[in-house]
């Protein structure tokens, strides 16, 4: 499997996705978005702790505006927002921007 930073290239090609067209380094934030955010959800899921590094978030969030809007959360693709903490990181606001919240796993005995 390659990735987008082995085809520089490729992030200035126009990259046709089954919601729109973008530019190659739109799609790749596109990419980088549900990766963080289904990674953050299987994770969870699993009942393990998981925390969303501040650079990926402050990218993901960037690409949220894109796609988490009205019309997605009428779909059903995302939640109402949830608010987030005055002064809480990054990742706590994209959570919440999605919808999700953040959770910690209580230690096992």
């Amino acid at each position: 499997m390659s990735t987008w930073h082995e085809h520089p290239e490729a992030l200035k090609a126009v990259c046709v996705l089954p919601f729109g067209s973008f530019d190659g380094a739109t799609a790749a934030g596109i990419n980088l978005f549900d990766a963080v955010i289904h990674q953050w959800d299987i994770v969870v899921g699993a009942g393990m702790d998981h925390e969303i590094s501040e650079k990926l978030a402050v990218v993901a969030l960037g690409v949220a505006g894109l796609l988490v809007t009205d019309e997605a959360r009428r779909s059903g693709h995302y939640a109402a927002p949830v608010l987030a903490p005055v002064g809480a990181p990054l990742s706590v606001w994209l959570l919440a921007a999605t919808g999700r919240q953040e959770q910690t796993v209580a230690p096992k005995p």
